[in-house]
């Protein structure tokens, strides 16, 4: 991974991506999900019987029982039952490997608060995925990079970085749910499969133009460079499908878990997607593995709304909850609402007339609000949003600043509008 600073992510893609561990995965795997090493024993026969020792099926008197009939051709094709724990002991084998391999490579964050809320979140979204039995793990790696990846078997990273990009449990959640729906579908594996069976294309292909005569040194060159672009494409198609299917799924465990809002989800992809549209350079193409940000933002916030939740994006990020606090201004003891960095208004009542502005503003922004929805009332001295009045200036409160109430107004107006400024440039619909 590159060093980046939060505010310019080296991927803004939410996760280091499968297909970018691939190698990682293929230097600890067998060459096929099911395939033994030269020379070990192949195993059994779907049809097989477990292995016994020599005296197995005697009787007391030393006399053989008879065996068993033998299974009808339905059954005998039919898999073993315990067919699919085998191939999840594999994967759960698979990722402990590459997970040592990464935290090699990696310091862990060992911060008690930080893991403890990673953690918490991890487990509720565990609790509803996919694959439920798998004991998932969370962890943060010592890197400013904004990303989380995940590993077959549920071992599921989120890097410093990250925890400093989200702005709420809910959008740290989003992640988390679309890493765990990785590891729950299966999705490294199924990359895994996919390659290979594309390598074995591209050889057989090859092979064949050679047995045919077909194939001289710049022929042969040029066959196996267009192979490899096939593949490649047909690889990182299955990325990007593995990508939207993780986005859905997780939307599905946030939904269920019932405790936090899918709209973090689709916050946190807006904002990556606008890094990226910031750091914009050539297309991919087919060397692309991720959808790009905007794709991926535009079909969640459809899926979400196809749920039935409203999409309001200024309740799921906390850095735009409207806080009151107490201020001082020359020798005058003081209170403003603020929501970040903007001060949207200060009142000479004291702290808990501004918190009660603070309240009515917050119960207003659950709403889908629009720059439009606010406006100085007829007369110049009150802010209304969406018809309701959020304050009106007095004479103290405008003294305060040395200004007119209409002037108070009309700056409290326009910072309002600054604040849901912000929330529109995130946006990419």
């Amino acid at each position: 991974m590159r060093k980046s600073t939060p505010q310019a992510p080296a991927v803004p893609l939410i996760r280091l991506g499968i297909a970018c561990l691939l190698g990682l995965f293929m230097a600890v795997a067998p060459c096929r999900a099911d395939a033994v090493p030269e020379g070990a024993p192949g195993p059994p026969a779907a049809n097989a019987e477990a292995v016994l020792p020599p005296d197995a099926g005697r009787k007391p008197d030393g006399s053989q029982e008879r065996p068993a009939a033998s299974k009808a051709p339905a059954e005998q094709n039919a898999p073993p039952k315990q067919a699919g724990a085998r191939k999840e002991d594999e994967e759960v084998q698979l990722g402990r490997r590459a997970a040592a391999m990464l935290e090699r490579e990696y310091r862990l964050v060992r911060d008690p608060k930080q893991l403890a809320r990673l953690e918490a979140i991890g487990r509720d979204i565990a609790a509803v995925c996919d694959e439920p039995d798998y004991r998932y793990t969370f962890k943060i790696l010592d890197t400013d990079d904004i990303n989380a990846l995940s590993l077959p078997g549920g071992f599921t990273y989120v890097t410093k970085g990250m925890l400093t990009y989200v702005r709420s449990d809910h959008e740290l959640a989003g992640v988390i749910a679309h890493e765990v729906a990785h590891a729950a579908r299966h999705h490294v594996k199924d990359l895994i499969r996919r390659e290979q069976n594309a390598n074995r294309y591209v050889l057989l292909g090859i092979l064949g133009a050679v047995l045919l005569g077909r194939a001289g040194t710049d022929t042969l060159g040029n066959m196996i460079f267009s192979a490899e672009l096939l593949k490649t494409a047909y690889v990182n198609q299955y990325g990007e499908e593995a990508e939207m299917e993780a986005d859905r799924a997780g939307v599905e465990y946030l939904i269920k878990a019932r405790k936090y809002n899918p709209v973090g989800a689709l916050t946190l992809i807006e904002r990556l997607a606008r890094d990226e549209r910031r750091q914009a350079g050539p297309t991919p193409g087919i060397f692309r593995t991720h959808p790009p940000g905007t794709t991926r933002a535009k079909a969640l916030e459809e899926y979400i709304r196809a749920q039935g939740f409203p999409i309001n994006r200024l309740a799921v990020q906390d850095n735009l909850r409207p806080l009151a606090r107490d201020i001082t201004v020359g020798e005058t003891q003081a209170a403003e609402v603020a929501i970040g960095d903007i001060v949207i208004y200060q009142t000479a009542a004291g702290t808990e007339h501004a918190r009660a502005i603070a309240e009515h503003l917050g119960r207003l922004l659950q709403r889908d609000l629009q720059m439009r929805d606010v406006r100085v009332a007829p007369g110049g001295t009150a802010v209304t949003v969406a018809g309701e009045t959020l304050l009106t200036v007095t004479e103290a409160d405008a003294a305060l600043q040395g200004k007119t109430p209409a002037e108070v107004a009309s700056e409290a107006a326009r910072a309002l509008s600054r604040v849901l400024w912000r929330v529109h440039v995130d946006r990419v619909s």
